[in-house]
């Protein structure tokens, strides 16, 4: 590849850590089946309504504060909408 003449800025960052497998077990293991008991859903379908609900294609390549940020957001939502009480994930 070849660049055309001009200034250029090369930026190196320190990457972000990728969610944690403890982020995932509470998202797998609690959020999903409590609220899909709730709602008459399996857990696969349940990710699939908590995807299209907050806009999320994939969870894959979520950062830990973005998934820590997702789980805030889910329980703050499960209570709000529906009142579903959620175990803290610190519990």
């Amino acid at each position: 590849m070849t660049l055309s003449d001009g200034d250029y800025v090369l930026s190196i960052k320190e990457q972000e850590p990728s969610k944690s497998p403890k982020q995932m077990a509470y998202y797998r293991g609690v959020i999903l089946p409590i609220i899909a008991d709730f709602h008459g859903y399996d857990v696969d379908e349940m990710h699939i309504a908590i995807k299209v609900h907050f806009k999320k294609e994939s969870f894959s390549k979520l950062t830990r504060s973005e998934m820590s940020k997702l789980i805030d957001d889910i329980i703050r939502w499960s209570g709000v909408e529906y009142g579903i009480s959620l175990p803290n994930p610190k519990e």
